[in-house]
């Protein structure tokens, strides 16, 4: 079943799954948007652990940098980058950094870590802020 909504300048596709729908969203790009984007901090929430076996270091080497290359996003700005196993990890990377690097995925599922990270890059009012957030549960 595909149902499509127009939405001004969104395009979303819904598709039946086994349990519940999975949606595609597209979004007209806008000449304003590249620029708005050196405004706004970028926040990516990942599941490093053990179930994202396969997918983590795919999502970090390729979905991760083609995101960004499609979000036009800057070449030198940060990406706030958590990610959450057993223990949650922060680090602020560039674009250049998601590529041809060594990831692994292991450990358990505990996302507790992830809202005092949030806290720390949050706590700057005069910012605005994109957060993502990639799991598989």
């Amino acid at each position: 079943m595909r149902n499509t909504q127009n939405i001004s300048q969104y395009n979303m596709n819904l598709h039946k799954a086994k349990v519940g729908y999975v949606a595609e969203l597209f979004i007209k790009e806008n000449q304003e948007d590249s620029k708005y984007l050196n405004d706004i901090e970028l926040i990516l929430i990942v599941d490093r652990s053990g179930s994202m076996y396969n997918s983590y270091p795919k999502i970090f080497n390729k979905i991760i940098p083609l995101f960004l290359e499609k979000l036009n996003y800057p070449e030198n700005k940060d990406v706030h980058f958590i990610t959450f196993d057993s223990n949650t990890g922060y680090r602020k990377l560039k674009k250049k950094d998601f590529i041809n690097n060594k990831e692994e995925a292991s450990g358990g599922t505990n996302m507790s870590g992830i809202f005092e990270e949030l806290k720390k890059i949050l706590i700057n009012d005069n910012l605005s802020y994109r957060i993502l957030t990639l799991s598989d549960g």
